[in-house]
């Protein structure tokens, strides 16, 4: 990160956030630089000794500071190890020639723990061979081929937010989105985000304004040190976008690892207590990535209830999600003023266990590889039986993903999450067009 070298220039992409810590080291720095200069008599010869040393001053700071980044950025390995090569993966090497599309962190939204392309080039060799490499290119190539396969799905529904662009005749069209859910559903927030920005050809930015307030600090779990652990692609809770047809789309997580302060654990209570009080309107809380009015109300609020809980836990959750939120908002009578509710099925989970599941047994390294199919997903078929669409929800959204397997991030025995592009951008032009139109 440039940022973290260059201390007489502030960067052009360094986030706002980051400015005022920036500009408190390079003010320490400069006024070391000048603490140690030599108090000597006013002369034209002796200013041109201090200017000397200032500059000496500042190649030395540089130069520590550049020799610190560097050990700083350089992921840990074993001495010499050599890495993998975005070369090994095909699919993903014509995408990143390509006009359309984002690979390698090229979208300024993506997280590293998502994005298996660079997850692959930060992959150290096996010491007698290259097979973790090849490993880890296999599930990227099925990702990325299977996002060129359906770009053009991806970009038809992305060309919808340039038809809507000033369109008088689409002022009645949903203006606000509420999603919540937990990590799968930021990778459908993440996917929204990045293929407005890239999937259309010449690369045309959809997106009119932005807010994803990068944390500090965040964890990598086991999936490897090299992952950016804090700023921009490292992890956020609450994020928000607005289009270019004027829809502005907030994410506000409920379940996962989340902090406090910028999620919102209860928000089932929360959207409870707004459809007693709002008569057929919710509103989207104080955690959104935006400012929002406290009376701003939700068009359309698009649900899952996460995949942290058991089934008998999630049935509770689920008939809560039913009886205190959706069912109450299709009970109102003005079709126009109300909000809308989408539910979508909780994606797939495809370990090598009975019935895909984490955690049905024990979870020896047999059991934590990816499989490339199940039979059924247990969470989405109990979300199917509770929810029917046209009478306690409106769209019942399903990921449909039992033949996906391989396309998840694999590395650290996730088989949960899934590759970046991949499964979720697919997943996220459907919602797309199903919220658009």
């Amino acid at each position: 990160s440039p940022s973290k070298v260059s201390f007489f220039r502030r960067p052009d992409h360094m986030a706002d956030e980051a400015v005022p810590r920036y500009n408190s080291r390079r003010r320490r720095i400069l006024a070391t630089a000048s603490s140690i200069l030599p108090r000597l008599p006013s002369s034209n010869a002796n200013r041109r000794y201090q200017n000397r040393i200032v500059v000496v001053c500042r190649t030395t700071v540089v130069a520590v500071g550049l020799v610190g980044a560097i050990i700083r950025l350089s992921p840990p390995g074993r001495a010499g190890a050599r890495r993998c090569s975005l070369e090994r993966s095909m699919s993903s090497s014509s995408l990143s020639k390509s006009d359309v599309g984002y690979i390698n962190l090229s979208c300024p939204y993506e997280m590293s723990k998502y994005s298996c392309s660079y997850i692959l080039v930060h992959q150290e060799e096996d010491e007698d061979g290259s097979s973790r490499c090849d490993a880890a290119s296999e599930n990227l190539d099925a990702s990325t081929e299977y996002y060129l396969e359906n770009m053009n799905a991806i970009q038809g529904a992305f060309r919808l937010v340039m038809a809507q662009r000033g369109r008088s005749e689409w002022r009645r069209r949903p203006r606000r989105v509420f999603l919540t859910g937990d990590s799968l559903m930021k990778q459908l927030f993440i996917a929204i985000a990045c293929n407005a920005m890239s999937s259309l050809p010449g690369n045309e930015d959809l997106i009119e304004e932005s807010a994803f307030p990068w944390k500090d600090a965040w964890p990598t779990n086991n999936i490897g040190p090299f992952l950016v652990t804090g700023g921009r692609h490292s992890g956020f809770d609450a994020a928000s976008i607005r289009l270019a047809n004027d829809v502005e789309i907030h994410f506000v997580p409920h379940m996962g690892y989340i902090d406090a302060d910028t999620a919102e654990k209860d928000v089932l209570e929360r959207l409870h207590r707004d459809v007693i009080d709002r008569n057929g309107r919710i509103t989207f809380g104080n955690k959104t990535a935006m400012p929002l009015s406290p009376d701003t109300h939700v068009d359309v609020l698009v649900y899952n209830d996460g995949i942290h809980y058991q089934l008998e836990e999630k049935r509770a959750h689920v008939n809560h999600f039913i009886d205190w939120v959706s069912k109450p908002l299709m009970m109102e009578d003005d079709e126009r003023r109300r909000t809308r509710t989408i539910y979508v099925t909780t994606p797939t989970q495809h370990y090598n266990t009975n019935d895909g599941q984490w955690g049905t047994g024990e979870m020896g390294k047999t059991e934590t590889k990816c499989i490339d199919r199940v039979d059924s997903n247990p969470r989405a078929e109990l979300e199917k039986e509770l929810l029917k669409p046209g009478e306690n929800v409106d769209v019942l959204f399903d990921y449909d993903d039992l033949n996906l397997g391989m396309m998840h991030v694999r590395t650290g025995n996730d088989c949960s999450h899934y590759c970046m592009p991949g499964v979720p951008d697919v997943v996220a032009a459907r919602l797309m067009r199903e919220i658009l139109t």
